[in-house]
């Protein structure tokens, strides 16, 4: 009986925060917009280097994409076609954007771009590290050294 009347609550909940990750997309994605519009505004492209016009670029069109994705995911929660299962389309999405940009800030930056993929390794590294410790105290010793 109880878990019939909380189903709708849950279900209009994950809509809602949905709906509010949407218009913090938006509104990031305008202020990114923005400063990105005040930066360039008077450069003459003709005199930069042709790697900054690709870069020009892929700036525009992942702030575009992202704008996209946040205006398409408010219309779904306001128009009621958006269901609860849809948010992991968004955050598939979201960590796309994020492994995109890594990867393509390495690649401007000489880096192979495949460097990209070890990130998530070091840092569950880092976070399986933390996993470790006591309430009460530090890390055990076996995690910094091999022979304890």
């Amino acid at each position: 009986m109880q878990q019939t009347t909380i189903a709708p609550l849950l279900t209009n909940a994950s809509i809602a925060a949905e709906r509010l990750v949407s218009v913090l997309r938006i509104a990031v994605t305008l202020g990114l917009f923005t400063v990105f519009a005040v930066t360039v505004a008077g450069l003459d492209f003709s005199t930069l280097a042709p790697f900054l016009h690709r870069q020009l670029l892929f700036a525009v069109l992942t702030m575009f994409a992202y704008l996209i994705l946040g205006v398409v995911t408010f219309a779904a929660t306001t128009i009621g076609w958006f269901r609860p299962w849809m948010s992991w389309f968004s955050v598939t999405a979201d960590c796309g954007f994020l492994l995109f940009n890594v990867w393509f800030s390495l690649e401007n930056s000489n880096y192979p771009g495949g460097v990209a993929l070890l990130l998530p390794l070091s840092l569950a590294g880092a976070a399986g590290a933390g996993l470790w410790r006591d309430a009460d105290g530090p890390a055990p010793a076996a995690l910094y050294n091999c022979a304890a």
